[in-house]
């Protein structure tokens, strides 16, 4: 193989591989949805969380917390 046959194989893989780069544009924006609609509940759910008292949070924080020592078990 010349010197200008590899060159115009890399340059091919090169092409080939920018090519498969490319076809990844769709997944990410839909990954990219899904991760701006998360956002969206997380927002929605922290001013949610906002309208309740600290006695009401400091006693849900408890009960998340017994629960997550009943899963470690």
């Amino acid at each position: 193989m010349s010197v200008i046959e590899s060159q115009g194989d890399a340059s091919i893989n090169e092409i080939a591989r920018l090519m498969d780069l490319a076809d990844t544009e769709d997944a990410v924006i839909e990954r990219l949805e899904g991760c701006v609609a998360r956002i969206k509940e997380v927002q929605a759910a922290k001013s949610s969380l906002q309208a309740f008292t600290r006695s009401e949070l400091g006693e849900a924080r408890e009960l998340r917390r017994q629960r997550a020592e009943e899963l470690a078990w």
